[in-house]
């Protein structure tokens, strides 16, 4: 007989055979008694008697790049002799490729675990892990925190409503570029072609968040915009001239509605701010005698982040502005 190394280790010399099958049958199995050494098959295969309580088990030794590895294979009766012995066989021959048994049996562990994870998620309504709704929605809580509560609100509406329903359960390493062209496509088809660039945009950024964490090696978004009808500009009504500003003002001036929009008319050419940050005013953000009107940081345009610990914007209150507030303050000075 050839010259052999430790019972399932490597051969030595010029070997290229073990002994095998060296377990007599069932018989030889059930006369085994506490404090029996182990029963040897040959090749690494062998048995540790009573190692789980009453139960004999299973395990396969194997060297692995100059490493001594052990598996355990089930316990007896549940896994018998012929299965053991199909099972290291299988081994053997992942060895012999190459492949380590013990981090093939753990990717398939992981992978089995991770279709159980999916479908408790799908149940739950959340995307599964690594699909592109997966990356989105980590990218958009990333980001958030940079964007006014508005502009983040818009960004996940167009997402959901444009996006998630064609890309968002496929795996995002497996999207590639003409993938993300039809669904933006079946956008640009609607009509909207600046919602089609900013959904191009969004795409662009997700992607380039899941190169970064190293689940994709490459942007699919990236170039697509060539490959889109440009967005036509569109021109809003607006007064460039002092020929068209002098009847706008005049207008203004004479409205004749409700007193608090006619002051908000009479201020908003002094004042110089957007619509909006008159609107909402209050009385507790003005300071007549020193000339200031301050607007709280929350309600001017700008990221989340400026928005909660930014400073406030002050406005200079000219004294014809004075006038229209003091005029205005018996009408609503009660309230703020």
């Amino acid at each position: 007989m050839n010259a052999l190394s430790q019972e399932g280790g490597e051969l030595s010399g010029a070997t290229t055979t073990m002994a095998r099958n060296l377990i007599g049958g069932d018989k030889t199995i059930r006369a085994l008694k506490p404090g029996d050494k182990r029963l040897s098959d040959g090749e690494g295969l062998y048995m540790v008697p009573f190692a789980h309580g009453g139960a004999h088990s299973w395990r396969f030794d194997y060297t692995f790049q100059a490493r001594r590895k052990t598996l355990s294979l089930g316990t007896y009766p549940e896994v018998g002799l012929k299965l053991a012995r199909e099972r290291a066989c299988e081994f053997r021959a992942l060895v012999a490729s190459g492949i380590d048994p013990s981090e093939q049996r753990k990717a398939v562990r992981l992978a089995i675990l991770q279709k159980q994870e999916d479908r408790r998620r799908v149940l739950n309504g959340e995307p599964p892990v690594g699909s592109f709704e997966d990356v989105a929605l980590r990218w958009h809580r990333t980001r958030e925190g940079d964007w006014s509560p508005g502009h983040a609100a818009k960004v996940l509406q167009r997402l959901k409503r444009d996006i998630f329903p064609f890309l968002g359960t496929s795996p995002i390493a497996q999207i590639d570029a003409p993938t993300v062209l039809k669904v933006l496509r079946r956008i640009e088809g609607r009509g909207v072609g600046e919602t089609t660039h900013r959904a191009l945009e969004n795409c662009f950024a997700v992607f380039g968040f899941a190169v970064a964490e190293g689940l994709v090696t490459s942007n699919p978004a990236s170039g697509l915009k060539r490959a889109l009808k440009p967005v036509i500009a569109r021109r809003y009504a607006a007064v460039t001239t002092p020929d068209e500003l002098a009847p706008l003002l005049r207008a203004m001036d004479a409205y004749k509605g409700t007193p608090v929009v006619g002051a908000a008319l009479q201020l908003l050419p002094m004042v110089t701010v957007r619509p909006g940050e008159l609107r909402f005013a209050t009385w507790d953000e003005f300071d007549l005698e020193g000339g200031w009107w301050r607007i709280p940081p929350a309600r001017m345009k700008g990221s989340r982040e400026r928005k909660l610990n930014g400073p406030p914007h002050w406005v200079p209150l000219p004294s014809q502005a004075r006038r229209v507030l003091e005029e205005l303050r018996p009408v609503t000075g009660q309230s703020r």
